[in-house]
């Protein structure tokens, strides 16, 4: 994260890398890479019920780049065992995670106990640090996540949580974990979002509520400036649009976590039901009686208008955490209950199954670096809805 620079004309971050070494492969570097003048994307099918659709086969798809027919040249399921994947965890333990990092942390375990042989999985922790690099061997892998799980929930005095840097470690891994021609780059992200505030552009968040009492207003307003400078004199070297960008560029398919009641694409009157709930929900989690009585009369007391800028500011957060799997072709899921967490990350693998691997030599051999658009679909079959990436940024010679 030292090395972005800030860009205040172009408006953008620079990542200035540094002169690569020579280094010895390792057996746990070995993976399957793509050529690099081919294009592969990974997709998944479903039918006009949203179901699944399995079975197809080359001939079956139809892809065009920039509206021109290209020839598939590389075909697979999700779980050929052959193709390898590389998963990169990046997971938030920081404090606002404790409720959720024992189920997530043996989600996990069993998310390894689930790799192919040709998988390798790394993990990234939210203070931007590499815990466990790229490995096949999954009793190192669950050791990895083992200390972790021990960091965050051991004793008060010996305890270590996390920063809460989950968008710069996502921003780190995409810029330094993969190698352009890998065939599969996955990366599961599991964190509320709440260093949205602190990346640049984000001057507008949080935004001064309006309609609260007189006294109360004045007090809040008072709050959030003093947030804001806060913020501002801690900001990132990268905003929201940056993330979004190298996500693009990464070819990585990402798949977020997202602890939490779900906030996101609800109506105003929704939101504010549910944000209740979810308090309602932490508050039944305290042990001391006296206490959540206590919690549950300060709620009751605080005005519609306050819980609803609270509510919002969740959402931003939600919706930028989203957001990095949408811009891939990934998808996102919501973990309301920490006993939901191993059917999440179930379901996620689950899908990474379920996709086709398509790859094809594009006839267009410029090496401009441009965005390009890439439509892929089902003979005979326009019903049929295809999530994965839809786009490819060409290579781009250095000089």
């Amino acid at each position: 994260m030292k090395r972005l620079k800030w860009d205040s004309e172009k408006k953008t971050v620079t990542l200035i890398r540094p002169e690569k070494k020579e280094t010895k492969a390792s057996d746990d570097e070995d993976v399957l890479k793509i050529e690099a003048n081919l294009v592969a994307c990974d997709v998944i099918v479903r039918d006009d019920k949203a179901h699944v659709v399995q079975g197809l086969t080359r001939n079956d798809f139809l892809v065009s780049e920039e509206g021109k027919p290209e020839e598939i040249s590389t075909f697979a399921n999700g779980d050929d065992t052959a193709i390898g994947k590389s998963i990169i965890l990046v997971i938030d333990y920081s404090g606002s995670q404790l409720p959720y990092i024992n189920n997530s942390i043996a989600a996990a375990k069993v998310l390894v106990d689930k790799l192919g042989p040709n998988d390798r999985m790394a993990i990234v922790t939210d203070d931007v640090e590499l815990l466990r690099n790229f490995t096949r061997d999954h009793e190192e892998l669950k050791k990895s996540l083992d200390s972790l799980r021990e960091q965050a929930t051991g004793p008060l005095g010996r305890r270590k949580l996390g920063r809460s840097w989950q968008f710069s470690a996502l921003f780190a891994t995409l810029n330094e974990m993969f190698d352009k021609k890998e065939l599969r780059p996955i990366i599961i992200f599991q964190t509320d979002g709440d260093e949205l505030g602190f990346l640049r552009g984000q001057s507008d968040f949080p935004q001064v509520p309006t309609g609260l009492p007189g006294n109360l207003q004045k007090r809040i307003e008072k709050n959030i400036q003093a947030e804001k400078k806060y913020l501002q004199q801690n900001v990132r070297e990268f905003g929201l649009p940056d993330l979004y960008t190298a996500a693009e560029k990464s070819g990585a398919t990402i798949y977020t976590v997202i602890p939490g009641f779900r906030l996101l694409d609800l109506s105003s009157r929704e939101l504010l039901a549910q944000y209740r709930r979810a308090k309602e929900a932490e508050i039944s989690t305290i042990i001391n009686p006296k206490l959540a009585e206590s919690l549950r009369s300060h709620l009751a007391d605080i005005p519609p208008e306050l819980l609803m800028f609270q509510a919002s500011q969740i959402m931003q957060m939600q919706q930028a955490v989203a957001g990095t799997a949408i811009v891939t072709g990934g998808g996102y899921e919501f973990l309301e209950d920490a006993t939901q967490a191993e059917e999440i990350y179930t379901r996620i693998f689950s899908d990474i199954n379920q996709r086709y691997v398509i790859g094809y030599q594009p006839s267009n051999l410029e090496r401009d670096g441009k965005r390009r658009s890439v439509r892929i679909e089902v003979r005979d079959h326009p019903e049929y809805k295809i999530r994965g990436r839809d786009y490819y940024y060409a290579p781009m010679d250095s000089n």
